[in-house]
């Protein structure tokens, strides 16, 4: 993700959202790269990986190489630890409302929180 731990760098994924209403193929492929980097899903279609700087100020594009499109890619370590922070992080996180109707979320409709 584009935040400052990575230094707002990141590894993105270009894929057609809409993938599945037009019945395009499941990109193995794709399918595998995110499900190693931590994001389990089905790819449908073509696909694009792509490094960028994003501070939400500035946007560049930066090299990625083929040889960094392996599932010993550094890159793809650090995906996997960010994906096991980011749900050890929404696991400890949780509405302290005592009428909370949604435990376990972030935030509820009594206190916004």
């Amino acid at each position: 993700p584009h935040v400052k731990e990575t230094d707002h760098v990141a590894i993105n994924m270009y894929v057609d959202d809409k993938g599945i209403a037009k019945n395009l193929p499941v990109n193995d492929r794709a399918s595998e790269i995110a499900r190693v980097a931590g994001e389990p899903t089905t790819v449908r279609g073509d696909a694009f990986i792509a490094r960028c700087f994003d501070d939400e100020n500035n946007f560049k594009r930066l090299d990625f190489t083929l040889s960094e499109c392996s599932s010993s890619a550094e890159w793809v370590k650090q995906a996997r630890a960010w994906r096991a922070l980011k749900q050890e992080r929404e696991r400890n996180q949780y509405c302290g409302h005592p009428d909370c109707t949604k435990p376990g979320t972030q935030r509820c409709s009594k206190c916004k929180k």
